[in-house]
């Protein structure tokens, strides 16, 4: 299953430097609180391929940072999830989740490598809300959008959204389209073999 390449943003914009040249919009409230997080969560992402206690800590901080619930919610449709068993919406979110973050992972050390970015939007509704935010990579320029909710008095990633296309419904239409062919069992193993082959390809280094 093919993994949109904007999952890599929400780990990776700690490879780069406050954006050069323009003023910055100036937060205040919880669109500061959200900023401050997702600045932390970037600075977090330097580390995830660094020493041993910097991989483990760096990568645990990143991944309690996402709501995986609503990502594997958004990625299966509502109508999937509602019909799934308890126990399979485990499975299924527990696997999605590790091919995610796997997949992520493995590609950080030179992706981001030379780029800045900027905090351009950050509106709140309530529980929910949505930053955006410029990114130039050497001549290329691109705005990603992330989508948050709170949790207590954090608040939680559960969406990218890459030039106004969403990641979840980029996964949920591969999604819809295979379960009509092979059913949940079947996705299942394929996220297991999809598990599989990323640990194949990156052993754990002692």
């Amino acid at each position: 299953m093919k993994i949109l390449f904007t999952v890599l943003c929400v780990f990776a914009p700690v490879l780069l430097n406050a954006a050069e040249g323009g003023t910055e919009t100036v937060f205040s409230g919880e669109a500061l609180r959200i900023k401050e997080q997702l600045v932390e969560l970037f600075d977090a992402s330097r580390k995830v391929n660094g020493s041993a206690s910097d991989k483990k800590a760096s990568r645990e901080k990143i991944e309690a940072a996402m709501d995986w619930e609503q990502v594997a919610k958004d990625c299966l449709g509502a109508a999937e999830w509602k019909k799934a068993s308890a126990s399979n919406r485990a499975t299924y979110q527990d696997l999605l989740k590790d091919v995610v973050v796997k997949t992520a992972f493995t590609r950080l050390d030179t992706f981001w490598d030379g780029a800045s970015y900027q905090f351009t939007k950050i509106d709140v509704k309530g529980s929910r809300a949505k930053a955006a935010v410029t990114y130039k990579v050497k001549a290329e320029t691109f705005e990603l959008e992330y989508s948050l909710l709170k949790r207590g008095k954090q608040w939680a990633v559960y969406d990218i959204a890459f030039e106004g296309m969403l990641y979840s419904e980029n996964i949920r239409e591969q999604i819809t389209a295979f379960l009509k062919e092979k059913g949940f069992a079947s996705l299942i193993d394929k996220l297991k073999k999809r598990r599989e082959e990323l640990d194949a390809s990156n052993p754990k280094k002692p």
